[in-house]
Order: structure tokens, then C-alpha cells, then sequence
């Protein structure tokens, strides 16, 4: 059997979907809508929303947020973590 601690972080889900594009992003979000207590895991090579279809390629990356989830420590995160000029 193989020693896991070398191949660094794991992860768990309910669901998995391979592919951050249009039609991943959409099932993940359809998905949630559907039973809100999945844990849904998009696993991406690229940034999120920048797969797949050359139609999205310009379109941004689409975030879903729960009711219960603050906008504002989102937008203060996605500044001083993520940036894309953001913070410009």
C-alpha cells in the first residue's frame, strides 16, 4: 500500500467534477440548488471560468455565494488574495 503523506493535500466530496468551464460551473451551482448540504469539489487546471467553451474566455470567473455568506469578507478575501487587479 502506498504512503499518501507524499503526495501532499487531500481532499474529500460528495461530488467531484472535473472542469471549471461554463458547464462546470453550472452543474456545481445546479447541484447546490438542489441539495444545499453536498460538498461539491470542481477540480480545474487553469483559473476557474476560463476553460472549456472560447466563449467564456473573457467572461470572468463566476463565484456563488450562500445566503449565509458575507459579500463583504468575500470581496475583502478576493482582494488581498486573489487580486486580479481588484485591488487597483
Amino acid at each position: 500500500m502506498s504512503n499518501f503523506e507524499n503526495y501532499g493535500e487531500f481532499f474529500s466530496s460528495d461530488i467531484l467534477i472535473l472542469g471549471g468551464g461554463l458547464a462546470g460551473l453550472i452543474l456545481a451551482n445546479r447541484l447546490k440548488e438542489l441539495n444545499s448540504n453536498l460538498d461539491v469539489l470542481i477540480v480545474e487546471k487553469a483559473t476557474t471560468g476560463f476553460s472549456g467553451s472560447k466563449a467564456n474566455k473573457g467572461a470572468g470567473v463566476m463565484w456563488v455565494l450562500d445566503e449565509t455568506d458575507s459579500a463583504d469578507k468575500f470581496l475583502e478575501f478576493y482582494v488581498n488574495e486573489v487580486g486580479h487587479y481588484l485591488e487597483d
